[in-house]
């Protein structure tokens, strides 16, 4: 059996060299990339996202298809096949980290745009409450 331990969020220069390892070189896009993903992780609320328990929370958006990517999805333990790392083409730097068992607002309004406790929570699998999260998301961008 095959044990794979959850990272420590905390120690940057162990996630870059496991990231860096994993990618074949290290860069500046790689240290970003860590970067990006300890604070992400940390502002929802996860602290070991490739844990058994917390991989099934967690949606990540990039939105750059270069090394910085690659260290994301590498820290925090998403991948495409998986459907938990969603890829889009804008070509800038950035990510959006979603812990899929937390609800989501708008800023200025304050009113509830999702609600990962609703009804469409199916224990297990995190298909239905990507759909309905990306539905919602996408019916907020298109009435703005």
């Amino acid at each position: 059996m095959v044990f794979k331990l959850a990272f420590n969020m905390e120690n940057f220069d162990i996630l870059l060299e496991s990231s860096a390892a994993a990618h074949g070189h290290i860069c500046p896009g790689q240290a970003v990339g860590v970067r990006m993903a300890m604070l992400g992780c940390r502002l929802i609320g996860l602290d070991k996202p490739t844990s058994r328990d917390q991989i099934k929370k967690l949606l990540v958006y990039v939105e750059m298809d270069r090394c910085t990517a690659d260290a994301v999805a590498h820290v925090t333990g998403v991948k495409l096949g998986r459907r938990s790392l969603k890829f889009v083409d804008y070509g800038i730097m950035a990510a959006t980290f979603v812990n899929l068992e937390t609800n989501i607002y708008d800023a200025e309004t304050e009113k509830l745009i999702w609600s990962g406790l609703s009804d469409t929570v199916v224990g297990g699998s995190n298909e239905v409450e990507i759909k309905s999260f990306i539905k919602r998301i996408v019916g907020v961008f298109q009435h703005t």
